[in-house]
């Protein structure tokens, strides 16, 4: 039986959902584009509503962008994406060639979500 926590932690990473098409958007994209560039083809080929779009986290952020962001840092870390140029979204390449499943996405965040944070550059 699952924990509140965990249970909580899963049900928090509604952000999975946007994982196959952010590599989706970027193969559409030539194989990289800016944020908004991605954002925006997700956003298009989802045929999400303004009011989806829209929608700000008490921060004020924008919550599908916010998603969409956390889906770049799960797919850096599973090697799926190129961090490396500022500003701009890469697919490496294995990321061209990869196809995820709302399975193997939910796998790709299990995997790297028990993984703890490095914020050093050791």
């Amino acid at each position: 039986m699952k924990t509140g926590t965990e249970q909580k932690k899963e049900e928090g990473a509604r952000f999975v959902r946007f994982f196959g098409p952010l590599l989706d958007a970027l193969r559409a994209l030539g194989g990289s584009g800016t944020p908004d560039e991605v954002v925006e083809r997700i956003a298009q080929d989802l045929k999400l509503s303004d009011e989806i779009q829209n929608e700000t986290l008490p921060s004020g952020e924008l919550r599908f962008r916010n998603q969409v962001a956390w889906g770049r840092f799960y797919l850096v870390r599973e090697g799926l994406l190129d961090s490396s140029k500022r500003g701009v979204w890469s697919l490496t390449e294995r990321g061209r060639s990869t196809s995820l499943s709302p399975e193997q996405a939910r796998a790709v965040f299990k995997k790297w979500s028990s993984y703890p944070l490095r914020t050093c550059g050791c």
